[in-house]
């Protein structure tokens, strides 16, 4: 049966559409890197907490992309106590809450790209998208795609 298959690495600077074995692609800036920046500056404006990178990748990793309500421990300086060290507990929410913006870019380009590769192409039968790489991990993602393209975004196991 004729698909598409969006493969999407994080830690990578591209995605690549393949359909039908031909592949298309489309080049954007980090997003691993994106995702770290903006929850660390979500701590910093919203909690008055600083945190490495590492910690910030680390929470993204194992709580962000949760459906459950799940929370972790950070430990860094707090920025109203003269950067004093400081534990806080963050939850998936915020972290998703922090990230929504980005995922939001990146359906508008996935959407873009898929469109310009089937307006390229014939017309499939009963399409279906599947979402592979580390984007397939992003609560709600899948959801976001098939609303914006209007085709079955399915997460590849």
């Amino acid at each position: 049966m004729p698909e598409i298959t969006i493969l999407a690495n994080t830690r990578v600077t591209e995605v690549r559409v393949i359909y039908n074995d031909v592949i298309g692609g489309m080049k954007f800036s980090p997003a691993g890197v994106e995702l770290i920046e903006a929850f660390m500056e979500y701590l910093k404006s919203q909690r008055s907490f600083v945190t490495s990178r590492l910690a910030c990748g680390e929470a993204i990793l194992l709580i962000g992309t949760s459906s459950e309500k799940l929370s972790m421990r950070l430990h860094g300086r707090n920025l109203k106590k003269d950067g004093m060290p400081q534990a806080i507990e963050v939850t998936n929410e915020e972290i998703q809450t922090a990230v929504s913006p980005f995922m939001a870019q990146w359906v508008q380009m996935i959407t873009g790209q898929v469109r310009a590769e089937l307006s390229l192409r014939k017309p499939l039968e009963s399409p279906k998208i599947f979402l592979d790489g580390e984007f397939k991990a992003l609560n709600g993602f899948a959801e976001q795609l098939t609303e914006a393209i209007g085709i079955s975004v399915v997460i590849a196991p």
